[in-house]
């Protein structure tokens, strides 16, 4: 009888073989992530305001132009890569932050697309969710064109879901533990919401432990994914202490230890809470139609796709979208405490929250036309629907660009240059106030006409 090495990698539960579908194909998944993405680009590009927006968009511009810092929790990850992107010598400052948004979203609906292409091995199921997303949701075209921290946070969510979705295809893939961690520690240095994709990431986690070996390399990669996410986190925390040395009046602006916690902790907010007691109120079901509202037709193909992988009786997956749906979207709405019916500036700005769960769903809108396809049995047909499918999608949301674009938006540009017009030249500009952040929004325009000598 033969001797078991030492050291042997031993599964945890005996693994069971992954299911008999198709092989991933590579340059299919290539192919989609490329087609996909710069396609999304491409519409976003000429669409993308050339000047700030209102709300976060002028204080998130200026901190991002000026390397500076932004309001608690700080987004320091956002900051940075908009500062990278300020650099770049393509039209005004505000331009350039503001196509980091059509990047990210960009490069979020390619993602998209090879999660789709994961769930149903079907090309045609795959570019239909992707376009879904990109073309369909007016949410989503809206916050492609405009500096936000959402567009960022949408990416890293449909990072994390493709991982969870090659996992569970197969279980094998456990080492997926490592860019997981990596994912979640700088996605929640750009945006805390993307806590409640965790659910889904244990999931994952659960349903793929059989293959999970006992072995020293597992353990270390365990361990490593452990460590390796606090400080992904973290990491980005030390720009807020450098750049905050010079920032001593600035909201956000974090010196000690002690002012960053409060700035992670949300303090200045109170912690839990999205708003003031001033914006609070309002109800769960009103809330829930806000964010599924915006969205827009692409959740009924979601929800169709996750009816037709229980069909398929492939519970794992369809569990998935349980989680997305019970996490980003009910239990936020729970805990939110955002009035959005009697109060739409609060409205408008609770209506972004709907981003995390609309893309993390969005793979499985390919699951209701991979299950229509299957029902023909003619391959050419087949085609010929998702071909019908796509191109309808596509068809439908470009019918929209003309009343969504933001090219010649200059709404908040007019409005602060009135105020400066009013002031006389060498005079001191002192403001107050987080919801319309004057002082960030004069900052920008100080800087970006240097012939105007004003002290903000």
């Amino acid at each position: 009888m033969s001797k078991k090495k030492r050291g042997a990698a031993t599964p945890l539960i005996a693994a069971p073989a992954p299911p008999e579908r198709a092989p991933l194909e590579a340059r299919t998944m290539a192919l989609l992530a490329t087609v996909t993405g710069l396609v999304a680009f491409a519409a976003y590009l000429p669409m993308a305001a050339r000047d700030v927006m209102f709300g976060d968009g002028p204080e998130l511009t200026a901190a991002a132009v000026l390397d500076g810092v932004a309001h608690p929790p700080g987004y320091p990850l956002w900051i940075m890569l908009g500062h990278a992107a300020s650099l770049f010598p393509i039209g005004t400052f505000a331009f350039r932050v503001n196509l980091t948004a059509s990047l990210y979203h960009a490069l979020t609906v390619a993602i998209v697309g090879v999660s789709a292409y994961v769930l149903t091995r079907r090309a045609c199921a795959s570019l239909f969710a992707a376009t879904a997303l990109a073309f369909g949701s007016p949410l989503f075209v809206s916050w492609s064109l405009q500096a936000e921290v959402f567009s960022l946070n949408d990416l890293f969510a449909s990072a994390l879901v493709l991982c969870c979705l090659l996992w569970l295809d197969d279980a094998r893939r456990w080492r997926l533990v490592l860019p997981m961690a990596l994912l979640v520690g700088l996605g929640l240095s750009n945006h805390q919401s993307l806590v409640l994709l965790l659910p889904v990431q244990l999931w994952a986690l659960w349903c793929g432990r059989g293959a999970i070996p006992r072995s020293r390399v597992a353990a270390v990669t365990f361990g490593g994914a452990a460590l390796l996410l606090p400080i992904a986190f973290l990491l980005p925390y030390i720009h807020t202490l450098v750049v905050s040395t010079h920032l001593a009046w600035h909201f956000g602006a974090a010196r000690t230890p002690g002012e960053l916690f409060d700035l992670i902790a949300r303090r200045a907010y109170g912690t839990g809470s999205l708003v003031g007691a001033v914006h609070q109120g309002g109800g769960f079901v009103d809330r829930i139609a806000a964010l599924i509202g915006a969205a827009g037709w692409p959740w009924l193909f979601v929800v169709a796709g996750a009816i037709a992988l229980g069909v398929q009786r492939r519970a794992k997956e369809a569990a998935i979208v349980g989680l997305i749906v019970l996490g980003p979207l009910v239990a936020f709405c729970l805990a939110a405490n955002i009035d959005v019916v009697d109060d739409p500036l609060s409205g408008a700005i609770f209506q972004r929250f709907g981003l995390l769960p609309l893309v993390a769903a969005a793979p499985f809108a390919a699951s209701a036309l991979a299950a229509i396809q299957g029902l023909v049995r003619r391959q050419g047909v087949a085609t010929v629907v998702g071909v019908v499918a796509v191109t309808a999608a596509t068809v439908c949301g470009a019918l929209r660009f003309g009343e969504l674009t933001l090219r010649d938006a200059q709404g908040p540009s007019a409005l602060y240059r009135d105020i400066l017009a009013a002031v006389p030249p060498e005079a001191i500009v002192l403001t107050k106030g987080d919801p319309v952040d004057l002082s960030a929004e004069l900052s920008l325009i100080h800087i970006s006409e240097p012939t105007r000598q004003a002290e903000i």
